[in-house]
């Protein structure tokens, strides 16, 4: 009886007193205040008061709805696809929604909606998927903010996709310790790409020194994204052969680095083999298996005994030691192969293969990283005190160690 008579009232009542009434329905219909007759009455009339002509009824509902996880699953849908005001708790607080039903909100929902949904406490990976496809940035910045947000490889690699060129996407993705490998190396080149425009526009640098600085630096991120087992490693190889980024110049670099299981993977993509297989090539280079792989994958002829000697002489690292430092080149492993390649390239010293050429930078960029390990060092080296009592800096305490090594030894 007293539900009929609110809803006699409410059809002449101003909406600013049928909002707090609404409220008070639905929050008496949750706490099961009310007689049992007058349950069904309840959530009837409140039906009836979710399609109430008034946005401040239905918001006043939505607002008391929203928390409550057994609330009538019909009212939460009807509040969930209305205007954005009236959607918004619900889309962001309702636990009773099931992802279908969050996945249909952010269809057809807007920008706002997408919000809400990316903000929620816990927010399935399959509705994370739905909103990778339809939301602008500012809800993809929300849903990667967001830590009950279950956002998987692919979801990830959906808005890599579509937001590499977005700089805080971008910084936000590459900021995660589980962004899938291939999306990482394609943020990579994103950041590359940007960072070349930069250089252009000021003018730094000519464009051919531009082009080549930028490669090679994205050569060595991509070198540098960790994977875990030849799933990621084939996905990455299989994403940088779609950009048109898979070249010897990158496969070279990653093997004068250490890493063997790159080229692995290159070559069964190109060559059409399983990964076991080419793992046991690039592990042997030695053997004939090796060379026709290489054919088969349609790698330059005059690199392939680059690629072995590489390969030979990274086995024999990793034989030596297990510390690999992710994408940097490794010396023990260049100057052997820069070596082989100087004696087989044509002209004096190789000076006529482009191969050697590149080796030579690459050598370079080694000698360059050990001189700033070096220096690392120095720095760390405690300062001590001299005979007469005056401090020595790390610099004169090994000027002094250098210099003693040209002193001519002292007649006995």
């Amino acid at each position: 009886m007293l539900v009929r008579k609110l809803l006699a009232w409410a059809a002449e009542a101003p909406p600013n007193e049928r909002a707090p009434a609404a409220a008070a329905l639905a929050r008496a219909l949750m706490d099961r205040t009310l007689l049992p007759v007058e349950q069904d009455e309840a959530e009837m009339a409140l039906t009836v008061l979710a399609d109430d002509s008034s946005p401040l009824v239905r918001r006043a509902l939505a607002a008391e709805l929203a928390p409550r996880a057994d609330a009538p699953r019909h009212i939460l849908l009807t509040l969930a696809h209305d205007q954005t005001d009236v959607a918004e708790p619900i889309l962001r607080q309702s636990g009773a929604l099931s992802p279908a039903e969050l996945i249909d909100c952010a269809r057809m929902g807007g920008a706002p909606a997408h919000m809400a949904i990316a903000s929620r406490a816990d927010t399935p990976p399959a509705v994370c998927a739905a909103l990778a496809d339809a939301c602008g940035r500012e809800a993809a910045l929300s849903l990667l903010a967001n830590a009950g947000a279950h956002c998987d490889g692919a979801t990830l690699g959906r808005l890599t996709e579509r937001f590499c060129d977005d700089v805080e996407v971008r910084e936000a993705l590459l900021a995660r310790e589980d962004l899938p490998p291939a999306s990482r190396a394609a943020l990579v080149d994103a950041t590359a790409s940007a960072l070349r425009a930069l250089v252009m526009e000021r003018g730094w640098m000519s464009g051919e020194r531009v082009e080549r600085a930028v490669r090679e630096a994205s050569d060595q991120g991509v070198v540098a994204v960790p994977r875990d087992g030849q799933d990621e490693a084939l996905a990455l190889v299989r994403s940088l052969r779609g950009r048109g980024r898979l070249t010897p110049a990158l496969l070279l670099r990653g093997i004068l680095s250490g890493d063997q299981m790159l080229l692995a993977a290159a070559l069964a993509e190109l060559g059409g083999v399983d990964f076991a297989r080419a793992q046991g090539y690039v592990a042997a280079p030695e053997g004939p298996g090796f060379a026709a792989l290489c054919a088969r994958a349609e790698l330059p002829e005059a690199l392939v005994e680059v690629f072995r000697a590489a390969a030979l002489a990274a086995r024999r690292w990793r034989n030596e030691s297990d510390v690999i430092e992710g994408g940097r080149l490794i010396r023990e492993i260049v100057d052997p192969v820069l070596a082989a390649a100087e004696k087989a390239a044509p002209g004096p010293a190789g000076d006529g293969a482009p191969v050697v050429a590149l080796l030579r930078r690459l050598q370079s960029e080694a000698i360059r990283r050990e001189a700033r390990n070096f220096q690392h060092k120095v720095r760390e080296i405690p300062l001590t005190v001299d005979v007469r009592g005056r401090p020595q800096t790390a610099e004169s305490v090994l000027q002094r160690r250098i210099a003693s090594l040209f002193r001519a030894p002292r007649a006995a």
